[in-house]
């Protein structure tokens, strides 16, 4: 199996563990090897939200980076899928917020699901 399908493969298996609209999992990768795995879900807010949309979410990348020490993030690769509702890979682009957290953690490179 080429290595960018079975990177993309265990990012798509963690998307299935979210249980909010859209599932995104991630992956990141250390010379070869998967070090961290996380996916997209709502983080125990301290205090009861007064509605859903209230509701605070912890996105795959982030999930992921947090397992991993900072100063590594520079030598990693950051897989990120989204899958839908038939658990199929689908098109999956950063937000603005990620975007700019990645980059400020330095990753090396990051992959979404197109």
């Amino acid at each position: 199996m080429p290595r960018h399908k079975k990177y993309v493969q265990a990012a798509a298996e963690m998307a299935r563990h979210s249980n909010i609209q859209f599932q995104h999992g991630c992956v990141c990768v250390h010379n070869g090897k998967i070090i961290a795995k996380g996916y997209n879900h709502h983080c125990v807010p301290v205090v009861e939200p007064i509605n859903e949309t209230m509701k605070r979410t912890i996105h795959a990348e982030i999930d992921t980076c947090n397992k991993v020490a900072r100063n590594l993030l520079s030598h990693c690769s950051i897989y990120v899928v989204r899958v839908n509702s038939k658990g199929e890979i689908v098109n999956s682009q950063p937000c603005a917020r990620c975007k700019e957290i990645l980059t400020r953690m330095k990753v090396k490179r990051v992959y979404y699901s197109s």
